[in-house]
């Protein structure tokens, strides 16, 4: 039997998001809620197949009827109503329920700001923890921004200048940059941001530019990293994210992003997506909560025993890293124990490095082509202390990247290395202040996306051809010019003549 998918609010501009994601998997049921199935949102979801029942969401016995039927079943709620997660705990078929919410503004501020948004939603989070039963079938979902929010104050365009193809908004500065990249992806050229102070926000767009005033304020106080690392005991988050043909891999767990075996997989799968999707160029791998990756999770390590080694996983206690010598044997492409250590990406990636980048968490940062470290970065082989060796490529792409010598350096005593000196050694590719990381790496996937990309992609492929795989150094000359020859005409050709004509010429974009 297929899964069925509740949503309630089914009509709202939430509701209809999630539905239109979901009407891609045929597979899924999907089952919509809302107040009034005869209205016209509600007829258009019933022609296109969606099941529509009706139910308050106030009222706990119209919505126990609205799962009648359900088996099994997971719920999205989108609300600020606790009575659905009542309804969640007393349904027996209800498998999975995903509650969306925020963090709350005064527990995170340590009271300093109240959004009252956030913080209602806060509150519910709190309750909704003391019941173990919906405890136990929640998924506590946080979406940074909705889409739709850009057409309330004070997102909503005030001014286009067609002419002059000009955006005209009247922001807070914190908020401009959002703005300029929505302004790029829908082409409509240059964008004019007008600071005001936040004070202003209520003289230009009454209540509601306070309320969303306020959660931008919010932003500008706590940070993405505070406000988004705040999963509780033993959850893991894993967020991917488009942006204009970049696509950022995001991974979060408590203890400093230490990975665990299920981690490892949704890693790899997630670049494996990420290869495979044509529109996505550069990827950018990075972790919540001020910190990279501090490799294995050396609790679940300390579980395993010589018959995990063996193959068997010591029932189902263990989901530490597996590195059973037979099953888990490098294969091509397989997965290895921290995830995508054995891929070579076929696409350029970024690690934007924060905090820790030890053991397993250094030689994932290596698997990328270049690795931008905010001033407080550390790498380091620190498994050397617990006696874990390396075997997710450490001691492969380590001396790559750095030279041998180094590389025995770091491998041998197990030191810390400062961002600045992985700069000085060619560890680190650029060094920024702290929290600016994932901004650089942005900059930097934007700078490679203006490049013509079979060109880069080939240049890219020729050096790692070179430094792994070739047999000689004419190997490694003929590979180069055999790869390099189609995209002269390809691409090089169109290049040339573009310069001819005088463009790009001392150094202007082209």
């Amino acid at each position: 039997m297929s899964k069925l998918i509740v949503v309630t609010r089914a009509t709202g501009l939430q509701g209809l998001g999630v539905i239109d994601a979901l009407s891609a998997n045929p597979d899924r049921g999907i089952r919509g809620v809302t107040r009034n199935k005869n209205s016209e949102t509600a007829r258009r979801h019933v022609e296109r197949g969606i099941e529509m029942v009706a139910a308050d969401l106030d009222d706990e016995d119209s919505l126990i009827k609205a799962f009648v039927g359900a088996m099994p079943s997971s719920l999205l709620q989108t609300s600020m109503s606790p009575s659905i997660g009542h309804v969640a705990a007393k349904t027996p078929t209800l498998k999975t329920y995903f509650w969306s919410t925020v963090p709350a503004a005064s527990k995170l501020t340590n009271g300093e700001m109240r959004v009252p948004y956030f913080d209602v939603k806060g509150a519910i989070d709190e309750y909704f923890k003391t019941d173990q039963t919906l405890n136990a079938k929640a998924i506590f979902l946080l979406t940074g921004f909705y889409p739709s929010n850009f057409g309330y104050p004070p997102f909503a365009l005030l001014q286009y200048i067609p002419y002059e193809s000009r955006l005209l908004f009247f922001l807070t500065m914190c908020a401009s940059i959002a703005i300029q990249l929505t302004a790029q992806i829908a082409g409509k050229g240059k964008l004019q941001v007008i600071s005001v102070p936040f004070e202003q926000f209520g003289e230009l767009y009454g209540m509601w530019g306070t309320e969303l005033g306020l959660m931008v304020k919010l932003w500008e106080v706590a940070g993405a990293p505070k406000m988004w690392g705040t999963v509780g005991d033993g959850d893991v988050m894993i967020d991917s994210r488009d942006l204009e043909g970049a696509k950022e891999l995001f991974y979060d767990s408590l203890m400093r992003n230490a990975i665990d075996h299920p981690t490892a997989e949704k890693l790899y799968y997630a670049i494996l997506e990420f290869e495979n999707d044509e529109t996505q160029k550069i990827g950018i791998l990075y972790g919540a909560g001020g910190t990279f990756c501090a490799g294995f999770d050396l609790h679940e390590v300390a579980k395993a025993s010589t018959s995990t080694s063996q193959g068997s996983d010591a029932g189902d206690q263990y989901k530490g890293p597996r590195f059973n010598v037979e099953a888990d044997r490098v294969q091509g492409r397989n997965a290895g124990p921290i995830g995508p250590s054995r891929l070579q990406v076929r696409k350029p990636l970024i690690s934007a490095v924060a905090g820790y980048a030890v053991a397993g968490g250094l030689e994932l940062s290596l698997i990328a082509d270049l690795r931008v470290a905010e001033e407080d970065a550390i790498f380091g082989v620190f498994c050397r202390r617990f006696g874990v060796p390396l075997i997710d490529g450490g001691t492969v792409r380590l001396q790559a990247i750095v030279g041998l010598g180094r590389a025995l350096d770091m491998i041998l005593t197990g030191r810390a290395v400062t961002a600045q000196e992985g700069l000085q050694m060619g560890l680190v590719n650029r060094v920024v202040g702290k929290g600016e990381g994932l901004a650089e790496a942005v900059k930097i996937a934007r700078q490679l996306l203006a490049f013509p990309q079979m060109c880069m992609n080939v240049d890219r492929a020729s050096c790692y051809y070179a430094a792994y795989d070739a047999t000689s150094f004419e190997d490694a000359l003929r590979n180069e010019f055999r790869n390099g020859e189609s995209v002269i005409m390809q691409e090089g050709v169109h290049g040339a003549a573009l310069f001819a004509a005088g463009v790009g010429r001392h150094g202007s974009n082209i």
